[in-house]
Parts: C-alpha cells; sequence; structure tokens
C-alpha cells in the first residue's frame, strides 16, 4: 500500500473533442492540406462538465490551405496555423497554443497520397492558484482559508516552444465519395517541462 504515496512520472492528455474531425490539425500535422479545396477553416468549442462550479471550456481555431505549384503534379505544399485555449477547473488551469504547420503531400496514385507534416509552436500554460486548497489550511478540522497551502510554487505560468510530426495516408476510389485517413501524429518531441512546482 505504501506505493500509492510514491512520486511518480505523470501522463495527460492534449485537448480533444468528440467531432474531432473538425479539428484535424490537432490530431496529426500530416492531415494539414488534405481535403477538398484550396483552404479549409475551422472552429471548434467544447463547454464540459457544466454542472461543476467551473467548467472546463476550449476554443479551437484553424486555418489550413494549399501552396499552388504547377510544375509538381506528383505533389503539392501545404501550410496550417491553429490557435487554442483550454481552461479547466476552480484554479484555472489555462493551456493556450498557437502551432504553425508545414507538410508535403506526394500523389502515389491518382488515389492515394501520402502526406508528412512538420509543426512548431508556442504555447503558454497558467495555474491560478488563488483557487487551491490544500490539506494544510485544516486546522483541528476546520478550514482556515487564510493559512498557507504548504505547496511551494515556483512559478505560476510557462512559456515554452512545442514540436510535432505526422504521416497520414490518403485513399478514395474513383466516382466514390467515401474516403479513408490512416495516420499517426506524435506531439511534444521536445518533450517540453511544464512542472510549476518549486
Amino acid at each position: 500500500m505504501g506505493w500509492l504515496f510514491l512520486a511518480s512520472v505523470l501522463q495527460g492528455q492534449d485537448i480533444h473533442f468528440s467531432q474531432f474531425y473538425n479539428a484535424p490539425l490537432s490530431i496529426n500535422p500530416g492531415l494539414t492540406g488534405i481535403f477538398g479545396g484550396d483552404v479549409r477553416l475551422a472552429a471548434t468549442y467544447r463547454n464540459q462538465w457544466s454542472a461543476a462550479s467551473v467548467p472546463f471550456v476550449t476554443y479551437h481555431l484553424s486555418v489550413d490551405g494549399k501552396i499552388f505549384n504547377p510544375r509538381n503534379e506528383k505533389g503539392f505544399f501545404s501550410w496550417g496555423l491553429t490557435l487554442f485555449h483550454d481552461e479547466a477547473g476552480d484554479i484555472s488551469l489555462t493551456n493556450s497554443q498557437v502551432n504553425g504547420s508545414f507538410s508535403y503531400t506526394l500523389q502515389l496514385d491518382p488515389q492515394n497520397y501520402l502526406t508528412l507534416g512538420l509543426l512548431a509552436g508556442l504555447a503558454y500554460n497558467r495555474l491560478g492558484t488563488n483557487g487551491t486548497t490544500t490539506d494544510q489550511q485544516y486546522v483541528d478540522g476546520r478550514f482556515v482559508p487564510t493559512a498557507a497551502t504548504g505547496e511551494q510554487f515556483s512559478n505560476d505560468d510557462l512559456l515554452y516552444p512545442d514540436f510535432g510530426v505526422g504521416l497520414n495516408w490518403h485513399g478514395q476510389l474513383p466516382g466514390k465519395r467515401s474516403r479513408l485517413n490512416v495516420g499517426a501524429g506524435l506531439f511534444h518531441l521536445n518533450r517540453p517541462d511544464q512542472n510549476f512546482m518549486a
């Protein structure tokens, strides 16, 4: 039972949406420029757990487009820009990020495309420590809001670069409306330090 109290590495998750296909650049940088058209704009809003005292709110906006290249008939370059802001809970744990993506799509044949995408961004995390309560603030079984929290926060804001890569295969049968995308995206390749504690 003592192993429950040992410190260890924690894993978290990035923003995510039920309708994930409406935020393709947040899933895989390899999806940059993979759509029918020249420019795509996507906006998503999520208000989760509204029964809680402070719901979790996420805003997401992305735009991406193809770069016209009349000389290259076997592939094309694309660009993308993603902005998101996520705010969670009473302590206003926020994560805001601006990402730029760039991809190259190679046409394997008229129905199959392979895309390699790269992502670079800047992230800002903030922890609102004013709303925190800890066990140190309970004195003789009563909550004392003026008592020290006993936590040593070295800072309550973090600014760091972030990088990612993605690969995607896109296939579509001739004359059919069905499309298939299979790929993988790797985010936080530089493993940024997101530690608020001293």
